[in-house]
């Protein structure tokens, strides 16, 4: 895939994520960057920045939440790297109430 159609693409998606799930332009943006990252075949995952691993975690934090573990903003953490720093286990609570968490929602939902 050239940049030329990934921008494309991308741009395309964060047309129908307004759409269809009336979000914010700047969260639209996010879900879709980090869904080419962690998807596209031209690109190596993206870094843990807290372990350096690579990531393949899919997942959207609650914007404060986020910022209490990781203050930089931009980034990509596993799941068990934001439950380190945060000193416990996430909640469903935890995650945003979007189309890409719907399966750890469910899967948290279904332990409580």
């Amino acid at each position: 895939m050239t940049a030329r159609e990934a921008i494309e693409l991308l741009r395309l998606h964060i047309e129908n994520l307004r759409q269809r799930y009336d979000v914010r332009v700047a969260e639209a943006v996010d879900v879709i960057t980090a869904r080419f990252l962690l998807h596209s075949t031209d690109h190596k995952p993206p870094i843990c920045g807290h372990c350096g691993g690579d990531v393949t975690d899919d997942y959207m934090l609650c914007d404060d939440l986020w910022l209490k573990v990781w203050p930089k903003r931009r980034g990509f953490l596993h799941l068990i790297c934001v439950e380190s720093l945060l000193g416990r286990r996430l909640v469903k609570d935890d995650f945003k109430a979007i189309r890409m968490n719907s399966a750890i929602i469910y899967l948290l939902d279904r332990q409580s």
